[in-house]
């Protein structure tokens, strides 16, 4: 199980979007607990990042794992 920690101002723009991609947007969140890097996810040249698209938004997102 990973954290999921969203930005303040992502939340906010999340919340500005139709409730129909929101939901599917928030689905998509709420599963990179369970799976950091979600079928149809792509890597982001050179860097730690990953998108997924969901119709016109793109969801940017790191997935970093902890080591204790």
């Amino acid at each position: 199980m990973y954290s999921v920690k969203i930005k303040r101002k992502a939340q906010k723009q999340l919340m500005d979007l139709p409730l129909s991609i929101a939901n599917r947007i928030a689905d998509i969140i709420d599963g990179l607990a369970e799976n950091p890097r979600p079928t149809g996810s792509k890597n982001c040249r050179d860097t730690t990042m990953f998108t997924v698209s969901v119709k016109q938004i793109t969801v940017l997102f790191t997935a970093l794992k902890m080591i204790y």
